[in-house]
């Protein structure tokens, strides 16, 4: 495993941390400069000499991540600078701008918009003053704004400031459309105004688990099934990310089969899972799925060696390179740990129970079971209380959830084509899926989760599993050499 930690993942990690530093110190971007030419400079130094070789290695790597690490936060410095809104924000009553995703529902009712500012204009003056920046508008009424929609609204705004990221907040009072962007949104928004009309016809409740689980819009799924997967800890599956990536491409890979050239069908598959990821939206846990799988495959074609972790690294730096802001946001995190620790605990509790437990139990079980550790932290600190129940929940309802999007998928592209008789046996068989998700979630539902008091000991636990871990390994290693 420890082979797996090559310099693409040092470079991803100090990167981050320097990313994340800014929450305990504030703007440190010029600060991080020194310490990554001492650690380069010393790296160099070192590589002559053959016995620390390897010291030498990993310093020149870390100055090299932490050199990238400051340039983000110098990024992220400059972004909080650019963000104005010409006229003091409280003095703003009205807004032009485009919304920057699709608008969802909250629990407690209303809607959320998320608008980059183009324009601003105040009560007391009748000129446009430009404006930059992303204003989060809370909406007691039930509009909805595509991506890439041209909004105009009168609104209650103030500035909200925070060591990563400077916006604005407030009410959206009333607002109207103005258009889209470009013609390539306002064909988004037809494509899935289109699968929206499809997906009614596959009958409620199924209709609206499956816009949930293809589109990622909740906004229709009953509130007993969004408390179930919650009650579970299983509330990620209804995330978007690797498991409707995968499914997409398996499809893909299986329609392509007479296709010549492997070439050809990793450019075709990419075009058609970039295509998915424009259609529902930049989603962390998606854009990270969706860039995994390509840069997998570009390995695959370079015939370099799959390491996981590699790609992985990869991936964030990617996402860093993209938005330095993103390792803020829970998705993020949550995304980011959990296939962290699927990787890295999952072999973890796989090599520990290899001798006990089959194959095809042990792996799925220790890449559940080191996914919903990795990110028992962050889903503490955000929701309050962590359900264990959800890694046996998961490997249930894994195989029905996947199940129910192939089903819903071939609803959409095959059944529907061949009559009315075959595409309502699909929906019938989507309602038995729907019915055994809702039955698995309502049995462990009463299963209760630990609150943030574990915390604390979640950390002892870790670093007593890590040293048991390697105890366990050396003991192995010894018994090897004994015998041989």
């Amino acid at each position: 495993m420890e082979k797996e930690f090559t310099p693409l993942c040092v470079v991803a990690l100090s990167g981050l941390a320097c990313v994340l530093g800014i929450n305990f110190f504030g703007s440190i971007g010029t600060f991080i400069l020194i310490p990554a030419c001492i650690c380069a400079s010393a790296g160099i130094a070192t590589l002559s000499v053959q016995t620390y070789r390897r010291a030498g290695g990993f310093l020149l790597w870390l100055g090299f991540g932490l050199a990238i690490g400051a340039s983000l936060c110098i990024r992220i410095e400059s972004r909080k600078k650019s963000v104005f809104t010409g006229i003091p924000a409280q003095s703003v009553s009205s807004l032009v701008g485009y919304a920057s995703e699709d608008s969802r529902k909250t629990t407690g009712g209303g809607t959320v918009h998320r608008i980059r500012l183009v324009t601003v204009s105040s009560g007391f003056h009748t000129s446009q003053f430009p404006a930059r920046g992303e204003a989060i508008l809370f909406d007691n009424k039930d509009g909805h704004y595509n991506l890439g929609e041209i909004i105009e609204a009168r609104v209650i705004i103030r500035r909200v400031s925070l060591p990563e990221k400077v916006y604005f907040e407030g009410s959206l009072i009333s607002s109207q459309s103005r258009g889209y962007v470009g013609p390539g949104w306002e064909l988004r928004s037809e494509v899935i105004l289109a699968l929206n009309r499809r997906i009614d016809l596959m009958g409620y409740p199924a209709s609206a688990l499956f816009r949930g689980l293809f589109l990622g819009n909740r906004d229709e799924l009953p509130a007993e099934m969004i408390r179930g997967f919650t009650g579970t800890g299983t509330i990620h599956l209804l995330a978007l990310s690797g498991l409707h990536v995968g499914i997409i491409y398996a499809i893909l890979v299986f329609a392509l089969r007479p296709v010549p050239g492997i070439v050809l069908k990793w450019g075709i598959g990419c075009l058609v899972v970039l295509s998915y990821l424009f259609l529902v939206g930049p989603r962390p846990s998606l854009v990270r799925a969706t860039l995994m799988l390509i840069v997998a495959g570009l390995g695959f074609l370079l015939d370099r060696d799959f390491r996981p972790f590699n790609i992985l690294a990869i991936v964030l730096i990617m996402a860093l390179l993209v938005d330095p802001g993103s390792p803020f946001q829970p998705s993020f995190q949550l995304s980011f740990l959990a296939v962290a620790g699927a990787l890295f605990g999952g072999r973890l509790f796989s090599v520990v129970g290899k001798t006990c437990l089959p194959r095809f139990i042990r792996i799925p079980l220790s890449s559940s079971l080191g996914a919903q550790i990795g990110t028992i932290p962050v889903v503490l600190g955000i929701f309050g209380t962590y359900y264990p129940i959800g890694v046996v929940t998961t490997l249930l309802l894994l195989p029905l959830v996947s199940a129910f999007i192939w089903s819903g998928v071939a609803d959409l592209l095959l059944l529907s084509l061949a009559g009315a008789g075959l595409y309502e046996a699909g929906s019938r068989i989507m309602g038995i899926l729907y019915d055994l998700i809702a039955a698995v979630n309502n049995f462990f539902l009463p299963v209760p989760g630990i609150s943030q008091w574990f915390l604390p000991f979640y950390w002892s636990l870790l670093l007593g599993a890590v040293i048991v871990f390697n105890i366990y390994k050396l003991l192995i290693k010894r018994q090897r050499e004994s015998v041989l």
